[in-house]
């Protein structure tokens, strides 16, 4: 694993500033994992109102190496049909 260069996490810090607004928009509200905002306790508290609620199933999962394994090209075309285009 690299170490990125200071270039490298400007360029990434600038993406991400850019695409969290759009993308937050249209996740679900139940997902916590790498989120801006959004801890470990704010999971924990919505798997217990669940619990209290009568609901049975919590899932959790992990999809390994999604990103080294996703069809870039897609990836970009879905990124691409989201970005509002009078803005760019």
């Amino acid at each position: 694993m690299g170490i990125p260069s200071i270039y490298d996490r400007v360029c990434q810090q600038a993406l991400a500033n850019r695409l969290e607004p759009i993308f937050e928009k249209v996740l679900d509200p139940s997902s916590f994992g790498y989120r801006k905002g959004r801890k470990t306790a704010d999971a924990l508290t919505k798997i217990w109102r669940e619990i209290q609620a009568g609901n049975e199933w919590i899932v959790d999962a992990g999809l390994k190496d999604y990103f080294g394994s996703v069809d870039h090209d897609k990836l970009l075309t879905l990124v691409g049909s989201r970005w509002p285009t009078a803005e760019c």
